[in-house]
């Protein structure tokens, strides 16, 4: 081989060298391209998950807030049903509606919560009535006056009720 045709395959072999890197260079940048792309398409999809679930609950939320009134109502007069009258077949039945709708509400997390004999707390309470106990400490709950609930751990409906003020 001459010189000339070693400086032409040098050349070619530069060429195809730097074409390889370009090419790589080129691979390297679709495949960065493409995983961005594959995790923005997994965000994509876990916020659309987050917000059908927000929706799901909120939608739940308001039938559920629709509900919770009746409920109280079907319990204060299941708590005023005189003793006499406990064991007439129709009583029966409306105690066991009042506990298959206790199941429905647990199902979906929503459970009652305790208050009475409790620090009034505004996160989970409505103060309705204020009186003046001096045998009890001072802002603590003496009644439900209305339950409350809450749904995976979060206030749904505030309980409300009558709270001690020594001042």
């Amino acid at each position: 081989m001459d010189k000339e045709q070693k400086q032409k395959e040098v050349k070619k072999n530069n060429k195809e060298e730097k074409e390889d890197t370009r090419i790589k260079e080129v691979n390297v940048d679709y495949k960065d391209t493409a995983l961005r792309a594959l995790a923005d398409l997994d965000n994509y999809r876990k916020r659309v998950n987050e917000e059908k679930e927000g929706f799901v609950q909120f939608a739940t939320l308001n039938i559920i807030n629709d509900f919770l009134p009746i409920y109280n109502q079907l319990q204060q007069a299941i708590a005023h049903i005189p003793d006499d009258q406990k064991n007439i077949g129709w009583v029966k039945g409306v105690v066991i509606i009042a506990n298959q709708f206790k199941e429905v509400l647990k199902s979906y997390n929503i459970e009652q919560y305790d208050v009475i004999g409790k620090e009034f707390d505004h996160n989970t309470m409505e103060a309705v009535i204020i009186e003046k106990d001096n045998t009890k400490p001072d802002n603590i709950v003496l009644k439900e006056v209305e339950p409350g609930y809450m749904m995976n751990g979060k206030t749904v409906k505030y309980a409300k009720v009558v709270v001690n003020k020594l001042n």
